[in-house]
């Protein structure tokens, strides 16, 4: 999601778990 991709701003792989952790799908 899109609020999901500011958070990505910093570190991709920790706050894509957090983040993610309804969707659970990997932004690479």
């Amino acid at each position: 999601r899109r609020e999901g991709y500011e958070f990505m701003v910093g570190p991709p792989k920790v706050i894509n778990k957090r983040v993610n952790d309804e969707l659970l799908e990997p932004f690479e």
